[in-house]
Parts: structure tokens; sequence; C-alpha cells
């Protein structure tokens, strides 16, 4: 019997928690019948949601779905998360770990195609399904563009890293809180640095980690029900995107040197696109540099974790 273990880390997610869990659950419910069609093994699969401080009802919503919970321990943060939820699954052989956000959707075939994909093998060590932006609820032109840009994936064709919205692999160990000390200390970071302190974000990390390991055939974005997501919709929204992933970019760049960096992602899809969505990657791009000015004498926010909270939203 392979084993499965799905974390969903929550952070005050009661807006969104509802809809990730009865679409997981069903999910999960078609994987189990695919046994016996092509995949590997029988599955004994479960479910644990981590709330990391919580101040809403995300704690309750989840037990009403009759899912585990645990308590994020300190340092807190996704990936303490993450290692909390996996951490009885570590040392089982073969055992498959599935990382969800709690603010996303999958689709009805998603969890069982990720697991096929793992347990297949064939050099895979991550798989994620394709991502699907919702329609913007704010009627701007920024909303607009914003929404574009994510369905058409920045109009790049270049795969750069796997989505950390909804993943599979075999037990991946992060960087401990000790261990990225350690890292701090060897590079010579101030004790107020504010690159100290635990990752807070797998996917970077992760991404440089498996492409390290087994190059960028490593990461599979399968063929399968995409998983729905509401990207950022206002200015406010993207410039905490950005901020977050800045802060973990120059993190990674810093603690791990020896990863490989990816090169720029290049709009090679551009030039064919739709005159329409020409305008919206315009807009995008001064949306992005308004991004940059406004955090660029900002070294100490660079910490942070804002919240995006149009991606809350129901």
């Amino acid at each position: 019997m392979s084993r499965v273990r799905i974390v969903v880390p929550a952070r005050n997610e009661a807006g969104r928690l509802g809809q990730c869990l009865a679409a997981l659950l069903e999910s999960v419910e078609y994987a189990r019948s695919m046994v016996g069609h092509g995949t590997v093994g029988r599955r004994d699969i479960d479910i644990v949601v981590v709330v990391d401080r919580c101040s809403d009802g995300t704690a309750a919503i989840a037990r009403h779905f009759g899912v585990s919970v645990l308590d994020c321990p300190p340092p807190f943060g996704k990936v303490e998360a993450l290692r909390a939820g996996f951490a009885d699954v570590a040392d089982i052989d073969g055992a498959v770990v599935v990382g969800v956000d709690a603010d996303v959707v999958v689709g009805r075939r998603t969890i069982g195609d990720l697991l096929t994909t793992i347990e297949a093998g064939h050099g895979v060590l991550v798989a994620c399904p394709p991502l699907r932006p919702l329609p913007p609820r704010h009627r701007t032109p920024l909303a607009w563009a914003l929404y574009r840009y994510n369905v058409q994936r920045g109009f790049s064709s270049e795969r750069r890293w796997f989505n950390g919205r909804c993943w599979a692999s075999r037990h991946v160990a992060f960087p401990t809180t000790p261990a990225m000390s350690k890292r701090a200390d060897d590079v010579g970071l101030a004790p107020d640095h504010p690159l100290r302190g635990p990752l807070l974000a797998e996917d970077i990390w992760l991404s440089r980690h498996i492409t390290d390991r087994g190059g960028e055939a490593a990461i599979a974005v399968i063929d399968t029900d995409p998983v729905d997501f509401r990207p950022p919709a206002t200015i406010a929204g993207m410039t905490n995107y950005w901020r977050r992933l800045r802060r973990e970019l120059w993190r990674i760049d810093v603690l791990f040197p020896e990863l490989p960096s990816p090169p720029a992602r290049r709009p090679d899809l551009l030039a064919t696109a739709p005159v329409s969505d020409r305008v919206a990657w315009w807009m995008f791009q001064g949306a992005l540099t308004w991004c940059r000015w406004r955090t660029r004498h900002d070294p100490t926010e660079v910490d942070t974790w804002p919240v995006v909270v149009e991606s809350k939203a129901p």
C-alpha cells in the first residue's frame, strides 16, 4: 500500500478553505477509485490541515470536513506547517507527500494524476498541475491586465519552477531553522539582517533543489484538471506578492548560492499574442515597475509575509 499525506497549510483561510477541502475530498475519492486502472498499488490517503496562528474559523471549518487538524509549531510559517504535517510519514519508504494551498480549488482528476506521475517514476521528482486563474472581481483595467498575464502564464513558453499552490513529491526535507541560521552565519549576515529566520516559501527553494538533483526534467507540469486560484487584482495585492517573491528569491540567492539559478523568463509568446493581451502585458509591466519603485528603499519589509487579500475571496 502506498502512503500519501496531503497537507494544507492555513492561516486565516476561513473564506476559501471550505471550497478547497470540498474539492480536495472529491479529488481524493476519485484517486482511490483509480486503483486498478493504471495506477501503482493501493493508496492510503489522508489530509491534514495545519493551522498557523489563526484568529478566524479556519480550524472549525477543517474539523467540519472531518480532516485532521494540527497547530503549526514555532517558528511558524508555511514551510513549518508543511514540515509538521509531513512529519510522521517522513521515514516511510515510498511515501508521497502533497502540498495544497488553502485558497485554491483542485479538479476531480488532479490528485490521482499527480500521484500516478510520482509513483511511475521516470525521473520526475515533483509533479504539479496547470493553474487556472479565476476572473477578477475587481472591474478595473489593472485587474484585467493581471488576469490576462496569469492566463497567458507570463507569455513565456519556458518553465522555470513548479507552482507551490499544489504539488506532489516523494518526501522532501526542507532546511530547518538551525540549518538556515548556520548558513546565515557562514555568509556573515548580521544578527538583525532581514534574511535571517526560517524558510517561509517552499516553491523557490524546492524548485532549485530538485533541478539541482535531477535537472529540469525532474519537475513535471502534468496534463490534468487545472487548479483554480485568484491572482492579485489590485496594486496593493501585486505589491505584496512582489515583496514576498523578491524576499525569498534574495534569501535563496544569498544562503544557497550552490543551487542553480534559472535565467530570466523571456516573453517569447508575446509577439504572436492578440493586441489586447499585448496591452495587458504593458500594463502589467508598468504596475511591476511601480512595485519595484515602492519597495526599493524598504529592506526591513522584505522579511514580512503580507497577505494578498483578493486571493482569499470565495
